[in-house]
């Protein structure tokens, strides 16, 4: 083979490279696409039922935030008497002794399932337990061998650090945050008595707990007062135990007030309805997607197990202009279902010419480097 047929060679191997590349990309970009929109195939979920049996339920904060959700969205199934429900939900909320029975609900039996039961026992905590007193009594049972609670006696002494500091340090800015910790931890040891944290967050709070005991410095316990803290402000009025529920480590609960700050009904309602999916959905995404979420709720707990993220390549691949362009288009197959055969035939196609192309390229590249040698033409044989 002459330099000028190996020339030739290479430039097809190129071509053919830069095709095998192009088509290869198209598959990753159609599958993304298509298997993006997977749920579109799936009926609206109908919410009435959940919305009844969490108000019959006492559970009011999160079957107003599921009607809210269900306001936003038109063409629900029974849209119009989820929104009576909610209506029914707000008179009594609006009753002054209905609000006067939630605060004596949470002021006495430590409720969280509204905003007014949260103060009764944010403030009956501070009234009758407190940090102290709190300390010492489960100091005591631990010490006489009886059963204690070691998230409780954990809480209560990372309270009485973050207030000594506010004693002794003369910086502002400590007083503030020592001031501020005190809702945020009686807020955490009213989650505890309520079972809505997780054993995982649990031996959490336990450990961070242990390392302020032992440094007398917040340290890394400052990352969960600053994400509960965030979770207690933006989250619907109610729901702060359903929105605890589902968080396993100081990453979940940052993601999770994150969320909840950007589309608190929408979070909640996930939460609700998608628990450790909707958290795992939540990770996968990336950055905060509220339109694609609220497609996904649309089907109810089946969006969750149904809808795919990006592959990892494919993350790491579309960024910038070209993610939002298969977003897009993510958005425009689920509103038009009836085409995702086609965007799958034209995945299969290009899956198909990245093969031929990847073959011919490796042929012409194994000819051009010598791994094989090149068919020689026929001897000529004179004739006699």
């Amino acid at each position: 083979m002459n330099w000028l047929q190996r020339l030739n060679l290479a430039r097809t191997a190129c071509v053919h490279l830069f095709c095998t590349v192009v088509f290869l990309l198209a598959c990753l970009f159609l599958w993304n696409a298509w298997s993006g929109s997977s749920l579109s195939g799936l009926p609206d979920y109908d919410y009435l039922e959940d919305v009844v049996r969490l108000r019959d339920s006492g559970h009011s904060g999160e079957a107003l935030a599921i009607a809210k959700f269900v306001e936003g969205e038109p063409g629900m199934p029974h849209r119009e008497e989820i929104l009576g429900v909610a209506r029914s939900i707000e008179e009594q909320n609006r009753n002054w002794f209905g609000r006067a029975k939630r605060f004596s609900v949470g002021f006495f039996a430590g409720d969280m399932d509204s905003s007014e039961a949260l103060v009764g026992t944010v403030i009956s905590d501070f009234l009758f337990i407190g940090d102290a007193r709190d300390f010492g009594k489960e100091s005591y049972k631990g010490l006489t061998g009886q059963e204690y609670d070691k998230v409780v006696l954990t809480l209560s002494s990372v309270g009485l650090v973050a207030t000594a500091a506010s004693w002794f340090d003369p910086e502002p800015d400590t007083k503030v945050a020592a001031i501020s910790s005190r809702p945020i931890l009686t807020t955490l040891k009213a989650l505890k008595r309520v079972n809505a944290l997780t054993a995982k967050f649990t031996r959490t709070l336990l450990n961070l707990g242990s390392e302020v005991e032992r440094t007398k410095k917040l340290g890394r316990f400052t990352e969960i007062l600053e994400g509960m803290g965030s979770l207690m402000i933006h989250s619907p009025s109610g729901t702060i135990a359903t929105a605890s529920k589902e968080i396993e480590t100081v990453e979940d609960l940052q993601l999770v007030a994150k969320w909840t700050k950007s589309a608190p009904t929408k979070t909640i309602t996930a939460l609700q309805v998608g628990g450790d999916e909707a958290v795992g959905w939540m990770k996968k995404s990336g950055d905060f997607a509220d339109r694609q979420l609220g497609k996904i709720l649309r089907k109810g707990a089946r969006g969750f197990s149904k809808v795919r993220t990006y592959s990892r390549l494919g993350k790491f691949v579309f960024r910038g202009r070209i993610d939002q362009v298969l977003r897009a288009w993510i958005d425009w197959l689920m509103e038009h279902p009836a085409l995702r055969p086609v965007i799958f035939g034209l995945l299969i196609l290009s899956a198909l010419l990245s093969f031929l192309f990847g073959a011919s390229t490796f042929n012409k590249a194994v000819l051009l480097f010598g791994c094989q040698k090149s068919p020689m033409p026929p001897p000529v044989v004179p004739i006699a």
